[in-house]
């Protein structure tokens, strides 16, 4: 899944550009909104764009906050420091358009999602958290890394009744403390990084996608997952 290109709408060029929009300086929120919104490159305020998420399954009316900064010259890119994270609570959040807009003014952009397929796009449960991994504040550029991870399921139902507890082990150059490849081997960490906890609830008789996803902590880095092996053990 792949969220598309983020749109500016047309008063919030114009509002750039005389100084009403400050990118930097002023207070935003990202919010979700059903496949039925009107969202749209004419939209203008907040309060005129229809159909936002419930204040339910873990959203919140509104949005959450973001910070929002601004880098370049010549080419200026705006970006968002944190990206908001939804973690999913006593149902999936259902959403088809994420909005950025001004509090108490207009909507600066907003973006698809899922950039192809009409379908709305389901919030996540997470099963199982590495939690922060300590790695090499040495620039690692395009090594690879390892994780294998164990879930035993503790407990099956409807509704958020369905767990797992999880446990594994995180391998690559990028650890901190690794050795150059020259030298040989790869550190490696126990994850979760912490105390071990049951995972999120979910419906195991509800039909679920399962995926592997990284979340970035810190103001740069990243990580790429190319793909991954689920086996049965039982």
């Amino acid at each position: 899944m792949a969220a598309g290109a983020w749109t500016f709408t047309n008063g919030a060029r114009t509002d750039m550009l005389d100084g009403t929009l400050r990118i930097a300086a002023d207070t935003f929120k990202c919010a979700l909104f059903l496949s039925t919104s009107n969202i749209g490159a004419a939209s203008t305020t907040y309060a005129g764009v229809t159909n936002e998420h419930a204040n339910a399954n873990g959203d919140t009316t509104g949005g959450i906050a973001v910070d929002l900064t601004l880098a370049g010259t010549t080419t200026v890119t705006a970006d968002i420091a944190t990206d908001p994270v939804w973690t999913a609570s006593g149902g999936s959040i259902v959403a088809r358009f994420a909005v950025i807009y001004e509090v108490g003014g207009n909507v600066l952009c907003y973006c698809l999602l899922e950039s192809i397929g009409p379908a709305d796009v389901t919030g996540t449960t997470i099963v199982f958290d590495t939690l922060a991994l300590n790695l090499n504040i040495v620039a690692k550029t395009t090594v690879p890394w390892y994780l294998e991870v164990k879930l035993i399921c503790r407990a099956v139902g409807t509704g958020t009744s369905t767990n797992f507890f999880g446990w594994g082990q995180f391998q690559s150059e990028a650890v901190v403390g690794s050795p150059l490849p020259t030298v040989g081997g790869n550190g490696s960490l126990m994850v979760p990084v912490g105390t071990p906890a049951v995972g999120a609830g979910f419906d195991n008789t509800a039909a679920s996608a399962l995926d592997v996803f990284f979340t970035q902590t810190v103001a740069t880095g990243s990580m790429t997952v190319h793909n991954f092996q689920v086996d049965a053990l039982n």
